[in-house]
């Protein structure tokens, strides 16, 4: 994720702009000044995540400061200090919209996975990428 950002940055830097290639709307390609790259953290040891079901975690991750006019791309990353390498579900976003998305994630049907999840300080990192005129 770390490299994934200093690309990005690298890009920018270097170009002064962003552009989307494809969004998921099926929108025409606008131009650079209405395209955004956004990134952040749901901030390790602060995550709040909640039990889904007997096996699994779920967050809902706010990215309204971002300011998308439809449903950007998103790509999202596990960070923490132990047991997310064998996560299920880290880089499948769930009903995204132009302010949120969430991410399920389960740990081999381990009932436990809740306590892994604050105990290692699990955070979701993401970088999205959409319009915003």
């Amino acid at each position: 994720m770390y490299c994934l950002l200093l690309a990005l940055a690298a890009v920018g830097s270097v170009q002064g702009d962003s552009v989307v290639v494809a969004s998921k709307e099926g929108s025409q390609s606008r131009p650079a000044p209405c395209s955004r790259v956004c990134s952040g953290t749901t901030a390790r040891g602060k995550t709040p995540w909640v039990r889904y079901g007997e096996t699994g975690v779920k967050v809902s991750v706010d990215m309204s400061g971002c300011g998308f006019v439809e449903v950007p791309n998103i790509v999202t990353s596990l960070e923490g200090r132990s047991h997310h390498w064998i996560v299920q579900g880290a880089s499948s976003v769930y009903n995204a919209t132009p302010t949120t998305f969430t991410i399920y994630l389960t740990l081999n049907n381990r009932s436990d996975i809740y306590n892994f999840a604050h105990a290692d300080k699990w955070n979701v990192d993401w970088v999205a990428v959409g319009y915003i005129c």
